[in-house]
């Protein structure tokens, strides 16, 4: 009798560990804000849905996105969805630091199947990430990055990365490479436009006092 429950306090300890699969999908957008002048967002609620569009003037063929998650999550599966962008997508979790990587990458040769229409999406043709520039609000060059459950649909959505969310903090997800070139972050980025105003200041009042 003491050993049938000792082994039901042992089963229920591991369920109590077991973590659903953590979705993340991209998929098609529309009126988004550019992906080099905002690199971060945050899982809302364990989900949420973020809009993006490739501002950069070549097509991405390669975008790896960083978060941190729990430490020590001996079964963490992810999951991740193309949205038919790209041929493949992996995750790769770091149980010592906590540091989770989801890469997409790998497309078929560019057709240029879209003369005639400048604004096709190109979905599903795994041809990567197009630019948006040239005009297009909507399709072409704008896509969305899903945090909900990939069976989990419609605005009540949501998806179970609070289940690996670190005590007491946030998840914050960032775009960590494009097409194999380092993104510098948000922070960085403000600290190089703040020293480009002061040279830039610094300039004029040079100029200004040689006159």
């Amino acid at each position: 009798m003491l050993f049938r429950r000792l082994l039901l306090i042992t089963l229920m300890a591991g369920l109590s560990m077991v973590v659903r699969a953590q979705d993340f999908g991209l998929d098609l957008g529309s009126f988004s804000p550019p992906i080099t002048f905002d690199t971060t967002f945050s899982a809302l609620n364990g989900g949420g849905v973020f809009d993006f569009e490739n501002d950069n003037s070549f097509t991405i063929t390669q975008i790896l996105f960083d978060v941190t998650i729990d430490k020590n999550l001996s079964n963490f599966s992810g999951h991740c969805f193309t949205g038919g962008f790209f041929e493949q997508c992996t995750d790769t979790y770091d149980s010592a630091t906590g540091e989770l990587q989801l890469d997409f990458f790998g497309v078929t040769t560019l057709s240029n199947d879209d003369t005639g229409t400048p604004c096709d999406t190109e979905a599903g043709e795994m041809e990567g990430i197009p630019t948006a520039l040239g005009g297009c609000t909507t399709g072409k060059g704008h896509f969305l990055i899903s945090l909900n459950d990939n069976n989990s649909t419609g605005p009540g959505a949501t998806g179970s990365w609070n289940e690996v969310t670190p005590t007491g903090g946030t998840l914050q997800f960032g775009v960590g490479e494009i097409n194999g070139t380092t993104v510098p972050e948000p922070s960085s980025l403000s600290l190089l436009g703040t020293g480009l105003l002061l040279m830039a200041g610094l300039a004029k009042r040079t100029l200004r006092r040689r006159e």
